[in-house]
């Protein structure tokens, strides 16, 4: 009884270290791309652009990587390059002036094959984020909830997996160690996953976040750990934390560069 009385307490000094993580990254990152269009299993060669037709006078439009313009109609044409990560493609548009009340346009290029798909759910200036279905053509807001989940799944199971390898070297052997061990770092590693996946999924902001966050997680489980492990010394219990937090921030800014966010 004692033993679960701790844990709740710890569990509850957790979710609260998490939820105050969130609201101060956001405020110290900066502003990221206007739309991203993500393309699970895209076709190699697959090509997007963006129309933003002729509404824009282009001398004053802020695209740092350049547009083209339609000689026939005069739309204006807004490139984006592929970003290939494991199992999805992301294609970033770089356009600060996109009016939730108009209608664009996503220009898909396939095996030579053009295909034009209509935006017409913007919701806000910044921050949108499409998943394009490229075999049936459909753009659908934001992130899939199967995909978010598989992602977090995988980037937490394999932080564990390195986090284990971690304690068992440094001879924690009892059930109860191990227990706490897994228990806990599926609250913290959990949460920290799952915050990390409600932000916009522009890689470099969110290694900040999550250096940021892998702080307060240190400090959860520090405090955890001590309070609930007994069976090495405390300063052996604490070099743990150290060596696992080192190696988990090492391994999700790997992933982040690897798996999509």
């Amino acid at each position: 009884m004692k033993f679960l009385n701790r844990f709740a307490l710890v569990f509850f000094i957790t979710l609260i270290v998490a939820s105050m993580a969130a609201p101060a990254a956001y405020a110290n990152a900066a502003e990221p791309p206007s739309l991203l269009i993500l393309v699970p299993n895209a076709p190699e060669g697959m090509e997007l652009a963006l129309n933003l037709g002729d509404r824009f006078d282009p001398e004053n439009l802020r695209i740092p990587y350049g547009e083209e313009l339609d000689s026939d109609s005069g739309d204006i044409i807004v490139p984006a390059e592929p970003q290939v990560q494991w199992m999805e493609t992301s294609f970033r548009f770089y356009v600060y002036h996109l009016n939730p009340r108009d209608t664009y346009e996503i220009i898909m290029t396939v095996d030579g094959q053009t295909s034009r798909i209509p935006i017409t759910d913007i919701e806000r200036t910044y921050n949108n984020v499409y998943t394009l279905n490229w075999k049936d053509k459909s753009l659908t807001p934001d992130r899939s909830p199967f995909r978010s989940a598989l992602f977090v799944f995988l980037r937490v199971s394999l932080t564990l997996m390195i986090e284990g390898v971690v304690f068992f070297l440094m001879g924690f052997r009892t059930k109860r160690s191990w227990l706490v061990f897994l228990s806990l770092n599926l609250v913290t590693q959990g949460a920290l996953n799952i915050w990390l996946n409600s932000m916009f999924p522009s890689n470099g902001y969110v290694i900040f976040a999550l250096i940021f966050g892998e702080f307060f997680v240190l400090i959860a489980e520090i405090v955890g750990f001590l309070a609930l492990i007994t069976e090495k010394k405390r300063w052996q219990t604490v070099l743990y934390v150290l060596l696992a937090n080192i190696a988990s921030l090492v391994l999700g800014g790997y992933l982040i560069t690897l798996m999509p966010l």
